[in-house]
């Protein structure tokens, strides 16, 4: 899968930075909220709103972290060559 460095060099940064996003709260907020639900005494409702924001909030950032690391390749030209 690869998330960072992983198997889809051709997708736009914008869908990597989505992808990461999803990846992110699906191992963070998702498990931490649903832990949260189980052991405090919270409606569904709210765990459901929590989970949600969170996952705005990461997929936001994973756009920001993916515009960030966008490195377009250029073909490198060396020096000895020219």
């Amino acid at each position: 899968m690869g998330l960072s460095t992983g198997c889809c060099h051709n997708r736009s940064w914008l869908l990597q930075g989505i992808r990461f996003g999803i990846a992110v709260a699906l191992l963070v907020s998702v498990p931490m909220y649903l832990i949260y639900f189980v052991i405090q005494p919270m409606e569904g409702m709210t765990v459901f709103k929590q989970i949600v924001g969170d996952t705005v909030v990461f997929i936001i950032c994973g756009i920001v972290v993916a515009f960030i690391n966008n490195t377009v390749t250029t073909p490198r030209v060396d020096r000895a060559e020219v």
